[in-house]
């Protein structure tokens, strides 16, 4: 039997062995389960049933973690606006350490989740609730049964809540990061047209077009290149883009 068989017999009973195991997460719907290797808790209200789907069929910031694997530099200061679950930023943990991953996370409820979930997996990097913009000081924050929708917009079956909000530039200069990673739903068409450091060389944002309309992402990506980045066209994909400098 040859290389080329075996390789494809393994790696369908890799497949064989992922279904099953995520039909038996659907079943059991288990408070502990592993993804990329981590351990996350899905015991809590948040975990609804489509957060749930995402985690146990594998798909959960699979985007966003197939990039940082490729691209991030032992290095690196990570800095990562919207936390969500904290797996990106505990993979970002397992690359660059601890002391060089912070991560802003607007929901409140979000953020003891994102510091268990990366001490469950042994690391405790800075973890900031906060919604980086012009200023320091308060602002509103809408908050949706299926947190990964949550952002800074009024929608329909969001629920308003009172957050703290830090002046990005400041955050910034204080951090110096190397590479930023961005989810804000929408938020980052406003927040990336700000002056960026000098000593940041790479940006994964995900883009929501939907709700800002295909010119604002336009605008914003023509911006990021005018500012000395080029897209990196084979590694970004979907609504994940990738930039280098």
């Amino acid at each position: 039997m040859g290389h080329s068989t075996l390789a494809s017999l393994r790696t369908a009973a890799h497949v064989v062995r992922a279904n099953r195991r995520r039909r038996t997460q659907h079943r059991k719907r288990p408070r502990v389960v592993e993804l990329d290797g981590l351990t996350i808790e899905l015991d809590k209200p948040w975990a609804t049933p489509i957060i749930r789907e995402g985690v146990y069929d594998g798909w959960y910031e699979l985007p966003e973690r197939e990039v940082l694997q490729q691209t991030l530099r032992i290095d690196d200061t990570y800095v990562e606006l919207g936390g969500g679950l904290g797996v990106v930023a505990t993979c970002a943990c397992r690359i660059v350490g601890e002391a060089q991953v912070v991560v802003y996370e607007a929901n409140p409820n979000l953020v003891e989740v994102i510091r268990r979930n990366a001490r469950r997996n042994g690391f405790n990097p800075t973890v900031v609730n906060a919604v980086l913009g012009d200023h320091d000081g308060r602002t509103d924050f809408y908050v949706h049964e299926d947190f990964w929708i949550s952002s800074l917009s009024p929608a329909d079956g969001a629920r308003r809540i009172d957050v703290p909000a830090k002046a990005f530039a400041t955050e910034m200069a204080k951090l110096r990061p190397a590479y930023l990673m961005v989810d804000i739903e929408g938020a980052e068409i406003e927040l990336l047209a700000n002056d960026l450091p000098e000593s940041l060389r790479a940006i994964c944002v995900e883009v929501h077009p939907g709700l800002t309309g295909d010119a604002a992402v336009q605008r914003l990506i023509v911006s990021l290149i005018e500012r000395g980045f080029s897209i990196d066209f084979e590694i970004s994909h979907s609504s994940i883009v990738f930039l280098r400098r």
